[in-house]
């Protein structure tokens, strides 16, 4: 029979978690946009697949990087939570949320365990009312960062269990076996948990170094390797292309690396850690700015001291593994981003969400918040019944009531389900990952053949540039292969094998003409289209002046290209050109985040090197480009036709935002020039939404907002 403390305490666990699952799902069910990250999405694309019953290509290759294997175990997670609630992002954040929340039940029961149940109640509210970093962070379906947390608790609660049992009990082999497998796994899902198998190797030399014995070992190197398995099969279908190497991290990732060693490089990268980035991590950002700054400064203070005194403790009685994991942790961690190259101070920096910037702190948090409430926890129990006794109840109150302001922000019963017109998937990043390796004509068919619209029209170009060698030799194939797709998209297609054909034969006009003659006439003009977009992008060259407020376009070898092209094609031909210079622009003002009414007039300026019959196709260019550029984005983000009224307002406030900024950077346009560009606006409308009704509504928002007249 339990006792009556064990009863309370009972209640206290299954109270702390029901309070956390209310307020992270009344979080997310009203107000899914401060949760989105654009790369989370990638995670949801093999559920869907699944699910359609429609898998586009092998199942690592699922996995969006290589160093991250908690993206495709993400995928499969999906699955149930897709078939249920449908497949928005709502369905897909409730892994996070799972494995958040099982998170916190495991280091409520540890620090209970280890310590009390005052301090894992503490903790508990430190964790539940957190900064916003991870108020927001464990709600995001990154698959790493804030996910490690939960391999990193678990396998702190095994080997803690380890070391309190006999060798020869029953279930101590067992617990081998489970920390082995949830170590290799915990690795193959995020390699950030490297720092957790550094800390715990540390915390048990101390504790306990006589259990590495040959046959322990053995149990948990079998183990490892049984759990980190998916890598090494990842590694087998995945090898650099040039070099023929296994990939361990993505070239991104390794772009990204500070492998800057000098000390005067380390001292200030110290500095910045300490000085700037923990406390952010830790920032009240939320409700009244003042008191979020004082709360801030007192929760680092408390941390700061609680950290000097338990470090102290430990010094007199260090026999106990969880106690001193947290120390292990925290100093693994901060050499870890101290003395390697893995973590680079100047990334975040360049960051401008929020989020974005201090999520590799995500698995420290925890850490922090278990040393301010041991903090607290002792300082409560030191002043008890003395005149002091309510300093520690102020101290924990100010800090819960920053925390839970900073939550409340996040729930808005207005926009009620609205995050349902969220796409819980995308391809935007997985297909064109995939095409990075040279593909078999099988491979391309399927995608072909398989891809959603929405994600056809983005990713075709580029699948269409892979299946230009084939098409070389059969100028047929897309016809074969893309029967039942609409014109549309076999237009995206050949569009791509034009940027295929330049790859093949670059400024040989006489090859290029020669390869895209024998293409169906109907299509050749997509094909030269394509040609010049990828010639423009090779032998064009751009100066940006005055801050990316004005610019030089040097077009002539360009120009000259065009006018030695196919005469029937050349306003095809002009048309790519046009889409290039837009592309251009628009990825230096979004990314510089320049006003947009500056775009229009620096594509302009390149409107007198083109003959004066082919200015039109040059503004419809345009007007295409930068239509197709907002509304594709969009219409693969959403979905753009759902059931709840919450839903269909989200749905109808992201479309007026997307055409006002297709209308702010339309200004600029001579009168004469509106004639082809609402032609270009027209085509890239219809070409994205299928449905007519929604076509009327995109061009009337166009037409009522820039004073255009499109003919429906």
């Amino acid at each position: 029979m339990l006792t009556e403390n064990n009863k309370k305490s009972k209640k206290v666990f299954w109270s702390v978690l029901a309070v956390f699952c209310l307020l992270k799902i009344t979080q997310l069910l009203t107000a899914t946009e401060p949760f989105l990250a654009y790369e989370e999405t990638t995670n949801g694309c093999l559920a869907n697949d699944i699910l359609s019953g429609k898998l586009l290509m092998g199942m690592f290759n699922y996995q969006a990087y290589p160093h991250s294997g908690g993206t495709l175990i993400y995928g499969l997670i999906a699955v149930p939570f897709f078939a249920l609630f449908g497949k928005s992002i709502i369905s897909l954040k409730l892994i996070p949320l799972i494995f958040s929340l099982i998170t916190l039940a495991l280091w409520f029961k540890i620090i209970e365990k280890y310590f009390d149940s005052l301090m894992a109640l503490i903790f508990s509210g430190f964790y539940i009312f957190s900064s916003d970093l991870l108020c927001r962070g464990e709600l995001i379906a990154w698959a790493n960062h804030c996910e490690s947390n939960l391999f990193t608790i678990s396998t702190v609660w095994l080997t803690a269990s380890l070391l309190e049992k006999d060798e020869n009990r029953e279930n101590y082999v067992k617990n081998l076996v489970a920390i082995g497998i949830i170590a290799g796994l915990g690795i193959y899902f995020d390699y950030i948990y490297a720092i957790t198998l550094m800390a715990v190797m540390l915390a048990v030399l101390v504790v306990k170094r006589n259990i590495f014995t040959i046959k322990n070992i053995c149990y948990l190197l079998i183990s490892f390797i049984a759990g980190f398995s998916p890598w090494i099969f990842y590694r087998l279908q995945h090898t650099d292309p040039v070099r023929g190497k296994a990939l361990l991290f993505s070239k991104v990732f390794t772009s990204r690396m500070d492998l800057n060693f000098s000390p005067s490089h380390i001292a200030d990268k110290i500095i910045q850690i300490i000085i700037n980035d923990i406390p952010s991590s830790l920032h009240y950002i939320n409700g009244f700015p003042i008191f979020g700054k004082i709360a801030t400064f007192i929760l680092l203070c408390v941390i700061g001291f609680s950290l000097i005194f338990y470090i102290q403790k430990l010094f007199q009685k260090h026999n106990n593994f969880f106690c001193l994991f947290p120390v292990s942790f925290l100093a693994s961690f901060l050499f870890i981003f101290f003395f390697s190259g893995f973590y680079n101070p100047s990334i975040p920096e360049k960051e401008w969400f929020f989020i974005s910037k201090y999520r590799y702190y995500l698995p420290l948090i925890p850490f922090l918040y278990f040393f301010a409430a041991w903090g607290i926890k002792n300082l409560i129990n030191r002043f008890s019944g003395t005149s002091k006794k309510y300093l520690p109840i102020i101290i924990l109150a100010s800090i819960m009531i920053a925390g839970f302001k900073e939550n409340s922000v996040y729930i808005e019963p207005s926009k009620f389900l609205s995050g349902t017109v969220n796409r819980g998937y995308s391809y935007w990043e997985l297909i064109p990952n995939y095409l990075l390796k040279v593909r078999s004509e099988e491979e391309l068919k399927i995608l072909v053949q398989k891809l959603e619209r929405e994600a056809a029209l983005i990713n075709f170009p580029e699948v269409g540039r892979q299946l230009a060698s084939y098409s070389l030799k059969e100028p047929t194939i897309i016809e074969r292969i893309a029967e039942g797709r609409d014109e549309f998209l076999k237009s995206r297609l050949y569009f791509g094998i034009g940027k295929g054909i330049f790859d093949e034969f670059k400024d040989d006009i006489v090859s290029v003409q020669k390869a895209i003659t024998v293409i169906p006439e109907a299509y050749q003009g997509f094909c030269y289209e394509g040609y010049i977009n990828e010639a423009a992008r090779e032998y064009s060259k751009y100066i940006s002046l005055d801050h990316g407020f004005k610019c030089i376009w040097e077009i002539s070898k360009v120009s000259k290209l065009i006018k030695i092209t196919d005469e029937r094609n050349r306003s095809s031909a002009y048309r790519g050109l046009a889409r290039y210079i837009m592309e251009v622009e628009l990825f230096v003002s979004t990314s510089n985040r320049l006003p947009l009414e500056r775009i229009m007039p620096k594509c302009l300026s390149i409107i007198s090197d083109i003959p004066p019959d082919k200015k039109g196709e040059v503004i419809e260019g345009f007007g295409y480009e930068l239509s197709s550029y907002w509304l594709m984005g969009l219409q693969q983000a959403v979905f753009t036709k759902n059931q709840t009224a919450n839903a269909v307002s989200a749905f109808d406030n992201l479309l007026n935002k997307n055409v006002s900024k297709i209308i702010l950077a339309s200004k600029g346009l001579n009168p004469e020039m509106l004639k082809p560009f609402t032609s270009g606006i027209k085509y890239a409308v219809t070409m994205t939404f299928n449905d007519p009704i929604l076509q009327n509504e995109t061009l009337n928002k166009i037409s009522d907002g820039n004073g255009l007249s499109i003919q429906k």
